[in-house]
């Protein structure tokens, strides 16, 4: 861990226990990164490079290390409160395991969707997701497949909670190993034409099957 002020036993705390439910659910360890903890907005954008972003907590660059604002820093800008900062960097950290293991950022909704599983993060009850569906007309469009493009004029809504929570719902219907079962077989020929094809083969329906079956549910209420 790398700080220009010193780094305390809490903060160390909170980025084991990220590091230690990631290895219980994902069995495996990544290879080793750095973290990179910043106190103001000047060297947070200067560390974060081409991913800065004004609204962001925290980033895994290309190199896997993560870059995240202190939770004094976060507290102070007022984005999440501070008692949130252990399930945030518990999300930043799935995606550190993500990238060393599978060196994928694609499927975009199954990463982020795991992430904020992992991080208890936009899970939402059936009446919160049944308004965002109504209000931001949800579709098969939202299953995006390729890194995705970051435009977060409007905030994670409405693809952060419907990919969290469709993740939640494949892990209640099957179970998170045989998501991780997916993405291991997948991530060595990681193409469109093998994704569908092991999709459908290990969950017996395409993605976009189950997701139409996610919002039936939902309606369910």
């Amino acid at each position: 861990i790398l700080r220009n002020m010193p780094i305390d036993n809490n903060l160390i705390n909170i980025f084991e226990k990220a590091y230690a439910k990631n290895t219980s659910i994902l069995k495996k360890s990544p290879k080793k990164f750095k973290i990179i903890i910043c106190d103001n907005e000047v060297d947070f954008k200067k560390e974060c490079k081409y991913y800065y972003q004004k609204w962001a907590t925290a980033t895994v660059l290309r190199n896997k290390n993560i870059v995240a604002r202190s939770p004094e820093f976060v507290n102070l800008i007022k984005k999440w409160k501070r008692r949130d900062y252990q399930n945030l960097m518990n999300h930043e950290m799935a995606h550190v395991f993500w990238q060393s293991l599978y060196n994928l950022s694609k499927p975009s909704w199954l990463s982020e969707g795991l992430a904020c599983n992992i991080g208890n993060n936009f899970i939402s009850t059936k009446n919160q997701l049944k308004l965002i569906i109504k209000k931001y007309k949800v579709n098969l469009i939202i299953l995006e497949y390729r890194y995705m493009k970051r435009n977060f004029k409007k905030g994670h809504m409405p693809r952060y909670p419907v990919w969290a929570n469709f993740v939640r719902y494949l892990i209640q219907k099957n179970s998170i190993n045989k998501l991780i079962n997916f993405m291991e077989i997948y991530s060595k020929n990681p193409t469109k034409l093998s994704y569908n094809k092991i999709f459908k083969k290990m969950f017996g329906k395409t993605d976009k099957q189950l997701f139409k079956e996610f919002l039936k549910n939902i309606q369910r209420i």
